[in-house]
């Protein structure tokens, strides 16, 4: 199953900024949430979103479908981007039902769902 982002939409995964020490865990409600884009529509292609990008969201929608949980957005609401960061030395991606955050290598990481840039209304309108 994938995701195709509409034209302002961008589909991706939650991750968090690893912890220096393993003595005390953090409250994962209380730390900044990023989003590991996946896919973008056309128009958030346009404005310079890039699947690979992390990006700080402003406001986030997300879709829970059965045990699987995706963050998306509008383009209007990436904050900023993250940078001068390694995903796999840096950050901790979320599980499949998004409710903890594992090492990218880890078999509970959860697997990009988005599909790459594709604009289902143009190839329509052809």
């Amino acid at each position: 199953m994938k995701f195709v982002p509409r034209r302002t939409q961008i589909i991706g995964r939650t991750v968090i900024e690893k912890r220096k020490s393993t003595i005390i865990q953090p409250n994962e409600t209380e730390i900044t949430k990023f989003i590991l884009v996946d896919a973008v529509g056309s128009e958030a292609a346009a404005q310079g979103i890039r699947v690979g990008d992390v990006v700080v969201p402003k406001a986030i929608g997300n879709m829970v479908m059965g045990e699987r949980f995706r963050p998306w957005l509008e383009e209007v609401h990436v904050g900023f981007f993250l940078t001068d960061v390694v995903l796999e030395e840096d950050l901790l991606v979320q599980t499949e039902n998004g409710k903890r955050f594992v090492p990218f290598d880890s078999p509970e990481a959860a697997q990009s769902l988005g599909d790459q840039m594709f604009d289902r209304e143009s190839e329509a309108a052809a």
